[in-house]
């Protein structure tokens, strides 16, 4: 069930993310001539860019997913998920360990959505060599360890 459940949320997230990037192109269409941006899909940049912003939402559905499950309620889910990936990456740096902000799901996730300068500049800021693939690896890395914990929580607690 809990697989389902997952396929379910990764394929609402995909047709959302890549409805919300047709809809914002066809609104800005029009202002296209004022506007410095270009988005050429046959740059490496843009397509990974534009992938990555798919893959990183249906990530961080994912772990909304995992973490509602393991909390067994969505309202204590989304506060586990603001704090993981928005509020833990916020302590960390004021910790002092900059260097750990890799591995937190939300920072990792967003290098994907970055440009690859934005991505380099993060990345050494945290004093870390990761790239944008990577940082959804790392992502995909705690999607996976969340849906087994909340897999095995499962398991338990219905026998």
């Amino acid at each position: 069930m809990l697989a389902a459940q997952g396929l379910t949320v990764a394929a609402a997230a995909a047709l959302t993310a890549v409805a919300a990037l047709g809809v914002t192109f066809l609104a800005i269409l029009p202002l296209r001539g004022e506007l410095v941006l270009a988005l050429d899909p046959s740059d490496p940049e843009a397509t990974r860019m534009l992938g990555g912003f798919v893959l990183y939402l249906v990530g961080s559905a994912l772990l909304g997913t995992a973490l509602g499950t393991l909390a067994r309620g969505p309202a204590a889910g989304l506060v586990a998920g603001v704090v993981l990936v928005f509020l833990l990456e916020q302590i960390v740096v004021l910790l002092g360990a900059s260097w750990l902000v890799a591995a937190l799901p939300g920072w990792a996730g967003r290098l994907a959505v970055a440009s690859d300068a934005g991505a380099a500049q993060n990345a050494a800021q945290a004093g870390v060599g990761i790239t944008p693939w990577l940082g959804l690896g790392v992502m995909a890395v705690w999607v996976v360890v969340l849906f087994l914990v909340a897999a095995v929580r499962l398991r338990r607690s219905s026998i």
